[in-house]
């Protein structure tokens, strides 16, 4: 091999040798470049990294100091709370206390509104019951006027009665002093005789008379014991109200009882069937003891 061989492919070898390290160099520097725009935008990005770190390192101061105030708060509010947990214990004992008070004045309440409502009903029964003795009073009342003015009437009639036996009396005296003289002049004259026997009548309708009055008084006499009642209660069945409804309707002594008949009488007192009375036998009894009178 020649020189020139040798060298030609020495420059050759060398060509492709510059050749290759230059492609290599061509390639190494678009690395190289690349790698340096790499390495601007990794140390941009660095810078971006390192101003977001310093954002976020006093965003976290921040954080954490309004950690620490917040927990602060936190524990005064968990202190308030207790604070408010003690109270609003203390505050339903309280509240306990006075439901019990509450539901205590509540049954006393009742208790008394049941005491007032049977006061009240206690107070109108009285007030019903003294109606009512007013009225039985004033009805005692006008009983007494009139059994007075009766007893006055029948003391008058018992004195003018009393006038009258004694007065019968005497005439009785009398007749029999007369008969005693025509019986002693009855042996000398014919006529005395015919006196005697008139002046025998006469003593014996004296002696009728005096039986009247005598029965008259004591009907009378009757009358003034049976004192606090109406004349017709004299009558056995007949009381103070049946005597007050036979008053009001008109029938007020014995003579207008007598005058009546037993279905009017009934009807006047208001007696049942299921009532003991029997206005026949008060009608016949008022008869018997004004029969004396009628007959006189």
């Amino acid at each position: 091999m020649s020189l020139l061989a040798i060298l030609a492919l020495l420059v050759g070898l060398a060509a492709g040798v510059l050749a290759a390290l230059w492609i290599d160099g061509r390639f190494l520097f678009r690395h190289l470049q690349n790698a340096t725009n790499e390495r601007h935008m990794v140390e941009q990005r660095l810078q971006a990294a390192r101003k977001e770190i310093t954002s976020l390192a006093a965003k976290l101061a921040a954080a954490q100091e309004r950690i620490a105030r917040l927990q602060a708060e936190k524990e005064g509010v968990e202190e308030q709370l207790e604070a408010a947990t003690a109270e609003i214990e203390t505050l339903q004992s309280n509240l306990n206390r006075v439901n019990d008070f509450t539901e205590e004045l509540r049954t006393k309440n009742q208790s008394l509104k049941q005491q007032l409502e049977t006061a009240e009903t206690a107070r109108q029964n009285l007030q019903q019951q003294l109606h009512q003795a007013t009225v039985d009073l004033e009805t005692l009342r006008m009983e007494k006027e009139q059994i007075c003015r009766q007893l006055t009437a029948a003391e008058v009639e018992t004195r003018h009665l009393q006038a009258q036996l004694e007065t019968a009396e005497t005439r009785i005296r009398e007749l029999t002093t007369q008969t005693q003289q025509l019986t002693q002049k009855l042996t000398d004259n014919q006529h005395l005789q015919h006196q005697l026997a008139d002046a025998r009548e006469k003593y014996t309708t004296s002696q009728e008379t005096l039986e009247k009055l005598q029965t008259q008084l004591a009907t009378l006499q009757r009358q003034l014991n049976y004192t606090g009642k109406s004349q017709l209660q004299i009558i056995r069945g007949i009381g103070p109200v049946y005597a007050r409804r036979l008053h009001e309707a008109g029938v007020r002594t014995l003579a207008d009882l007598a005058r009546e008949t037993p279905e009017r009488i009934a009807q006047i007192v208001g007696l049942k069937h299921w009532q003991a009375g029997d206005p026949a036998n008060w009608i016949a009894e008022a008869r018997q003891l004004i029969a004396p009178e009628q007959t006189d």
